[in-house]
């Protein structure tokens, strides 16, 4: 959920390309990697069309998905790194939740029925900033 440390649970999913599947392999021997369903993060790699259909075909769940470049343009993509990767999805997730929360966001929360300000489940691509050099 969208607030919290996240530590074991993240699901990687690739793109066909070569560079993303080497990737996929880098990040799962480090992290390991959760089944989609049962993930609190899912972390796509590849370009923008493969982060169009993460979210498409992850629509279902309930589970935010971050991006990281692995394509030939990456307009909608994080930069890829397999350091700090915790650190760098920790923060993000914290950084969307105090945004939503600031703006009045309300939202069904994952685990109850309750709506309010701390609970977020929006379907969005995380971690992006289209301002952001790169």
């Amino acid at each position: 959920m969208i607030g919290k440390m996240i530590m074991s649970n993240i699901a990687f999913i690739a793109s066909d390309s070569l560079s993303a599947q080497d990737s996929l392999s880098v990040l799962a021997k480090i992290h390991g990697n959760t089944p989609v369903e049962k993930a609190e993060i899912i972390v796509a790699l590849g370009g923008d069309g493969f982060m169009l259909e993460a979210l498409h075909s992850t629509s279902h769940l309930d589970i935010p998905v971050y991006g990281m470049n692995r394509g030939t343009v990456g307009f909608l993509m994080n930069e890829y790194s397999s350091d700090d990767l915790l650190k760098r999805l920790n923060g993000v997730c914290v950084c969307v939740c105090a945004c939503l929360r600031a703006c009045g966001v309300r939202s069904r929360a994952r685990d109850s029925s309750a709506e309010g300000p701390d609970a977020v489940s929006g379907r969005y691509p995380v971690g992006w900033n289209h301002a952001q050099p790169r």
